[in-house]
Order: C-alpha cells, then sequence, then structure tokens
C-alpha cells in the first residue's frame, strides 16, 4: 500500500458551478495549492463548471459520481480513491460530502477529516459525521454552536466566513448569455441559485415571479439548480403561466457573467451560503432572501438588500419589486454589498482559514 503523500489533500465537493460551496471549494483548492499542497478534487453530482474552475486553479480533478444527489454511495468510489491517493486529509465541503467522507473513513481511515459545514441544521447522520472529523470549519457561529450541541469539542472549531470573490473577466456579453439561458436580453434579470429540494422553499419563488408579473412584464428571471423537485416544479410554473419568464437551468458555467448582468439575487429558503446571496455581495448587488441564517449573515436589512418574514407571503414579492423599482435603492444597496464583501467576507481571509484548519488537522 502506497504511503500518504506529506502534503496531500483530497477535496470533496459537489461538482456544479461557482457559486456558494463552489466558490468557497474554489478559494480552498488555490489557497492550499499555494500553500504547496497537493489537492487531489473529487467531484460529486452530475454535470456543472466547477471542476473546470478547480482543474484551473491547480486542483487534480476526477469525477466519483455522475447522479445528481449521489448521497452515501458515494462512500464506496471515495474508499478507493482514498486507497489509491493515501491523502495526508479529506477536506468536505457540507454536510451531504461530510457524511460520504466519514462513511469511507470507516473503511479506509488514517486520513484526517475536515468538515467545512455552512448549515446549522444537523441531523444525526450529520452529527455522526462531524464527530469523527478532526476540526469542523463553521461559516458562521450559529453553525459552530449546532456543532458544540452536537458534540464537537470547541478546540475542534474554527468559525471562518466565506469568501466574496471579486468578480472575474467577463466571457461572454448580455446578449451571448441570454442566448445561452434562454432568457431576453431587453428585459431585467433576477438570480436564485438553490438545489430543487424541498428546503429551499421554491414554490415561495415561483409564486413571488407570479405576483411581479402583474405589475411588471419586463422582468426575466433565472434558478439555478437542479433536483428531485424540478419536475414538480416546472408543473407549477406552467399552472401559473411564467414559463416565458421563469428559466430553470441545472448549471451555469458563467456565474460572473451572470451576476454581472442581474439586478437583483434573491433567495427563497434554507441554501448553504445562501445559494449566490454571499457571492452577489462582491458584484455589488441588492439581495432579497427569506428569514434563514444564511440571509442574516449576507444582508443588513435595509442597508445592503431586505430580509422578510416566511408569512405574509406576498412580502417577498414586494421588498423585491421595491428595489426594482428604485435605482437610487438599487444603487444605494449595491454599494453597501460591496462594502459588507469586503469587511465581512474578504477571500483572502477565508482562504487563510481554510488552510490554517487544515494544516491544524494534519498536525
Amino acid at each position: 500500500m502506497p504511503r500518504p503523500s506529506p502534503r496531500s489533500i483530497l477535496l470533496l465537493v459537489h461538482g456544479a458551478d461557482r457559486f456558494g460551496t463552489g466558490t468557497q471549494a474554489l478559494l480552498a483548492v488555490t489557497a492550499l495549492v499555494d500553500a504547496g499542497w497537493r489537492v487531489r478534487v473529487a467531484l460529486a453530482g452530475g454535470r456543472g463548471a466547477l471542476g473546470r474552475a478547480l482543474q484551473d486553479a491547480g486542483g487534480d480533478v476526477v469525477a466519483l459520481s455522475s447522479r445528481p444527489r449521489p448521497g452515501l454511495a458515494l462512500a464506496a468510489p471515495l474508499s478507493r480513491l482514498l486507497r489509491a491517493e493515501r491523502p495526508r486529509g479529506v477536506v468536505s465541503m457540507g454536510r451531504a460530502m461530510s457524511r460520504a467522507a466519514a462513511a469511507a473513513l470507516v473503511v479506509v481511515p488514517g486520513p484526517a477529516l475536515v468538515a467545512l459545514l455552512a448549515r446549522s441544521t444537523l441531523g444525526l447522520a450529520d452529527r455522526l459525521a462531524v464527530s469523527r472529523a478532526a476540526r469542523v470549519v463553521a461559516a458562521t457561529p450559529a453553525v459552530a454552536a449546532a456543532c458544540r450541541a452536537a458534540g464537537v469539542d470547541p478546540d475542534r472549531i474554527d468559525t471562518v466566513a466565506p469568501g466574496s470573490m471579486l468578480p472575474g473577466p467577463r466571457r461572454r456579453d448580455r446578449r451571448e448569455l441570454a442566448t445561452r439561458l434562454g432568457l431576453d436580453p431587453g428585459r431585467c434579470w433576477t438570480v436564485a441559485v438553490a438545489p430543487l429540494e424541498p428546503a429551499t422553499h421554491l414554490t415561495r419563488l415561483v409564486w413571488a415571479i407570479d405576483q411581479l408579473g402583474v405589475v411588471r412584464r419586463d422582468l426575466d428571471h433565472v434558478l439555478v439548480g437542479s433536483g428531485p423537485l424540478a419536475p414538480r416544479l416546472a408543473r407549477r410554473a406552467h399552472v401559473q403561466r411564467i414559463t416565458d419568464r421563469f428559466a430553470v437551468v441545472p448549471w451555469c458555467g458563467d456565474a460572473d457573467d451572470l451576476l454581472a448582468e442581474a439586478a437583483l439575487v434573491w433567495q427563497s429558503g434554507d441554501v448553504a451560503y445562501g445559494g449566490a446571496l454571499v457571492d452577489g455581495l462582491a458584484h455589488g448587488k441588492p439581495l432579497v432572501a427569506v428569514d434563514g441564517p444564511a440571509a442574516r449573515e449576507a444582508i443588513a436589512d435595509g442597508v445592503n438588500g431586505r430580509i422578510v418574514p416566511a408569512r405574509p407571503e406576498s412580502e417577498f414579492p414586494r421588498r423585491a419589486f421595491q428595489i426594482l423599482e428604485d435605482a437610487a435603492l438599487e444603487s444605494r444597496y449595491g454599494m453597501a454589498s460591496r462594502t459588507r464583501a469586503a469587511t465581512l467576507f474578504d477571500p483572502a481571509r477565508a482562504a487563510a482559514g481554510y488552510v490554517a484548519a487544515v494544516e491544524r488537522a494534519v498536525g
């Protein structure tokens, strides 16, 4: 059996796009490579553009599964990869990847597990996974508190705020992007990024789009994500007659271009890093989100966007409409988002935190 490489790390991430968790994976890989680590990236999930970005950042990328939500079935191919690679540590991005990594490390013990978590809701399998981690990197104090409540020693928890990356160079202009995504280049665009799962409450988003269409016919809305609710979401959009202004795309390789062209980034439910909320900060976008942990981290209510209650549902589209109707407010919120990104979500500070956690874990 090969010996572990003294500077080898395996990073496990869902291979979708450079939004949310994907952005943090890119920051982590770039920083680890710059720190002299050999980074093997194991991608889980279906088609996406993240793998190419991680490869460009210096990661050695391999696809473990093409299933959109591989779950614990990922543990078997991951175990085989661990036997072949023998890394010093495994960095898991998110709850599902942490569960798979913990299961694989029962079969192939040795590497230290570093679990990056952005959501404070931990089920039994999540608690078992984090209990086996050498270190847990919590995106917020609420996540750190949830890990302590799950029995993780506070000395093994690092709280590292995620980084909001500055926009990269444009790859496509607005018209090219509209053609690729099925949008109207002459309309105003909103963006949401979320897995199509119950926790994201996407029926709220569909209803909000329907309501906005009553007062503004010049809006297009794009949702980036995939998951088991895709057929139901399509039926709901058809019933509410919004298919002419609502594009659902399973992946988008032009994250910077899409965020640059969006007038608003919003979120209807519980998503790690708020989907694209944290990413929208550095792009100077106003944000609107239903109240939740990620929303409260990304948004200072009334400063760079609005946090709205889940009830009444009319608040979600109403607050979005107020921003879209007021150019001065949109600009003020956008400038405040940039300031918030620079002060609270500095990507260099996040990257340094990820490297420090890994190096503490492997000793």
